[in-house]
């Protein structure tokens, strides 16, 4: 395993780790790797397996105009074995890929002897910054579908994103909405096996409205870093969202401030 799929796959787990290792006064170090990508890129959407690293779409710099970025409809997949990495065909991405994403998440789903590995592209947004549907990218056939997942329920902005493979669940946490451009506290849940959204009302809220936060999923918890609240300041504050007992707790502050990347 390389060191940059440990940094890209378990990043957040290290934040975790970090707050309850620096309780005992532990030292913990960075590990980069020189594997450099093809083309800088901003804003996309990530998921990985544990063999590939997906990037999909986001943002580039012109090429025609200096400082200037532009959007990009690429899929580029990373070999953690072989660290290298492949640009996929362009031509079955739709032209209005060509977005950056605020939220996505991988789901890998096994059922009679086969694996099916998809990543959840959640609320992307066009140049007006509105919400639009969200997708569904198969890695295997190279496709997207902006048809079975369908609007948000809240259809909210800049939230933070998590799966969990145990139960087929993506759930959509925080993020700002027309009604509530503050930020909200709400989570939302879409069951990736039955292709169904779980509202709001089931679920507890943050006690902290956020968004352009991190969340990983550690322990059977969800940990919800960082952010920005509703006067547009970052946090440094760590909920925490037990999925048995469905309740946030806030945890010990980070030691920086974490913004959604």
């Amino acid at each position: 395993m390389s060191l940059w799929y440990k940094m890209m796959s378990v990043s957040a787990f290290s934040l975790v780790l970090a707050w309850w290792k620096l309780a005992s006064a532990a030292i913990l170090t960075w590990e980069l790797s020189s594997i450099s990508m093809p083309e800088p890129l901003q804003s996309v959407a990530y998921g990985n397996d544990d063999e590939v690293g997906y990037f999909l779409g986001g943002y580039i710099p012109s090429p025609k105009y200096a400082g200037e970025l532009e959007w990009t409809r690429s899929v580029y997949n990373y070999s953690f074995k072989d660290q290298t990495f492949s640009k996929y065909p362009r031509d079955n991405a739709p032209s209005y890929f060509a977005i950056p994403h605020q939220g996505s998440a991988s789901i890998i789903e096994k059922a009679a002897n086969t694996s099916t590995f998809n990543i959840y592209i959640v609320s992307p947004v066009n140049q007006k910054m509105s919400p639009t549907s969200s997708w569904i990218y198969n890695t295997k056939q190279n496709t997207f579908d902006d048809e079975l997942m369908g609007n948000l329920p809240d259809a909210a902005q800049f939230p933070c994103v998590v799966g969990d493979n145990s139960n087929y669940m993506l759930y959509i946490i925080g993020g700002v909405t027309d009604t509530e451009p503050e930020g909200i506290k709400n989570m939302v849940a879409f069951n990736t096996s039955l292709y169904a959204w779980i509202p709001a009302q089931d679920f507890a809220s943050m006690q902290t409205a956020r968004y352009l936060s991190g969340c990983a999923l550690f322990n059977d918890s969800i940990y919800i870093f960082g952010g920005c609240n509703q006067n547009s300041i970052a946090l440094s504050s760590i909920e925490r969202y037990d999925v048995f007992f469905g309740a946030f707790q806030t945890n010990k502050h980070l030691i920086g401030l974490v913004y959604q990347i």
